[in-house]
């Protein structure tokens, strides 16, 4: 790493203050982003709107954490060059994409998905049961209302937009 060797566990530690940071600051906001404008999460199936979220994630950290790798394991011995940098980064994303991309899909998400069921299933459970209808049960739900309010209140600004025009040709007049 920059041309010196460095612990195995400093290695380790640095990439994931790299990757931790990229993925808070760029990678899930711009993946929510990204997935909102593929699917309406209103009209879809919550688990469509969540793969979505994890393609978009992986299409924006692979190639991210792929070049900070290639910046990182560079072979400096052997002098800079733009050309090796750029060749290095796109062997990294060929091997990393399709196994962070299946291994996201298959294998982290349901586990996700059962460990955190497993957990909070007292809290699922009691949810089920108080069926409240003005609380959103899940993601989808959540955003739905969200957007549902965004609509009523842009509504509710093109109305007072209205009145403030009827207003201002009275006034002139």
């Amino acid at each position: 790493m920059f041309g010196r060797m460095v612990p195995i566990w400093a290695v380790v530690l640095i990439e994931f203050c790299f990757a931790y940071t990229l993925e808070c600051l760029v990678g899930s906001p711009m993946s929510f982003k990204m997935a909102c404008k593929m699917f309406d999460p209103r009209n879809n199936h919550p688990m469509i709107f969540e793969t979505a979220i994890i393609s978009c994630t992986v299409l924006i950290m692979c190639p991210a954490m792929s070049f900070i790798a290639a910046f990182l394991y560079y072979p400096y011995y052997s002098g800079f060059n733009i050309f090796t940098l750029l060749a290095n980064w796109i062997a990294l994303i060929c091997h990393n994409f399709p196994f962070a991309f299946f291994s996201q899909l298959f294998f982290i998400q349901p586990f996700v998905r059962f460990a955190f069921g497993k957990i909070f299933a007292k809290d699922i459970a009691a949810r089920k049961e108080q069926k409240e209808p003005e609380r959103p049960q899940d993601e989808t739900e959540a955003i739905a209302d969200i957007f549902r309010r965004m609509d009523e209140i842009q509504e509710r600004l093109e109305h007072e937009r209205r009145q403030r025009k009827k207003l201002e040709g009275k006034v002139v007049e």
